[in-house]
């Protein structure tokens, strides 16, 4: 059973903290946690308060953590496993808000389809990303579940785990791997060229794993890819939403758009989607975030494509000298039609 309550009226949520980006207040939460178990004194939890509030102050900042907390951790006072023991108790003391047994921590989309919160699985003990669809019996809605059942079939560690699909009370819904991240388009504008290179790398990997499981992402694009920024500075991709996939053993005629409406699939070459499309599709991607021009800055890589058709595409190096030979001849062969 789920139950979902206004935002507004849970004021010592994480929830409630998280949507209105008080993110001191969320650090605050657990270290009075450690105060109440006896871990921390009241002194202790004062003095970090003021260190890492005050200005000036050299703190670290854990990216996972923030910077109070990185305080706890930079003088050994706790480590990452109490903190995350401590967070655990926390999610599971002050969110109230459920789905099946997932506990909602933070609404980070929302949208016609439906609403994806990060959510904790206190069976797993693990974070995940969940998808709950408004609709549960439309085409549309049928279709998202069973490319989510397609996307489980790929294993690769660039591309988002799906760990559940199902109906629950008239809902249908979607469990996901959790990304703590932003999209590619976001993510590339602070990446130096040799990033982007190792990223690209990373998602032709991906989509290939993808191709030799005979489905075919519709719709590669900078926006369909999120990147998390590691500890370390290291950035890792991870392909997201194969909600335009094709798998090429199925010989339906036709996909269904975002609005619930039947069309017929269209290849530049051909009335069918093929891995030639899909190819294509990732030079468009590859171009747009190499060049870091605004040729390509459309709402889908459809679109992008129609536009390449209509110009004709500047090497990559007449714009960057700096990008290899080798990667300027990948991205030109995959944009060949």
């Amino acid at each position: 059973m789920h139950e979902f309550h206004d935002q507004g009226t849970i004021p010592y949520s994480p929830l409630y903290w998280y949507n209105i980006g008080m993110e001191n207040e969320w650090q605050q939460l657990l270290i009075q946690h450690a105060v109440k178990k006896g871990l921390l004194s009241d002194a202790e939890a004062e003095e970090i308060a003021r260190e890492a509030d005050g200005t000036g102050a050299g703190v670290g900042r854990s990216k996972r953590w923030g910077a109070r907390l990185a305080i706890l951790l930079q003088r050994g006072r706790f480590d990452e496993a109490t903190l995350t023991e401590l967070e655990q108790e926390v999610i599971l003391e002050q969110c109230t808000e459920t789905f099946q047994r997932y506990r909602l921590i933070k609404l980070i989309g929302k949208g016609r389809m439906g609403e994806v919160y990060k959510a904790y699985d206190p069976a797993l003990k693990r974070y995940v990303a969940l998808k709950i669809l408004k609709e549960s019996e439309s085409a549309l809605t049928e279709q998202m579940l069973e490319e989510a059942r397609a996307q489980a079939q790929i294993q690769h560690e660039n591309i988002c785990n799906i760990y559940e699909v199902g109906k629950s009370d008239g809902k249908s819904f979607i469990v996901m791997e959790y990304i703590d991240g932003t999209t590619l388009l976001n993510e590339s504008r602070r990446m130096t060229l040799e990033q982007k290179v190792k990223v690209i790398a990373q998602i032709v990997e991906a989509i290939h794993a993808a191709h030799r499981r005979g489905i075919v992402h519709r719709d590669t694009n900078p926006s369909s890819i999120l990147v998390e920024e590691m500890e370390n500075g290291q950035f890792k991709p991870y392909v997201m939403d194969f909600g335009l996939v094709k798998e090429q053993k199925d010989a339906g005629e036709g996909i269904v758009k975002e609005s619930g409406e039947l069309q017929n699939k269209v290849s530049p070459e051909q009335e069918d989607i093929d891995q030639g499309e899909g190819v294509y599709a990732i030079g468009v991607m590859l171009y747009r975030i190499l060049a870091e021009t605004e040729m390509f800055e459309l709402k889908t890589s459809t679109d992008a494509i129609a536009k390449i058709i209509q110009v004709e595409t500047q090497p990559l190096r007449k714009i960057n000298q700096a990008i290899p030979a080798e990667i300027e001849a990948i991205v030109m062969k995959c944009l060949e039609n």
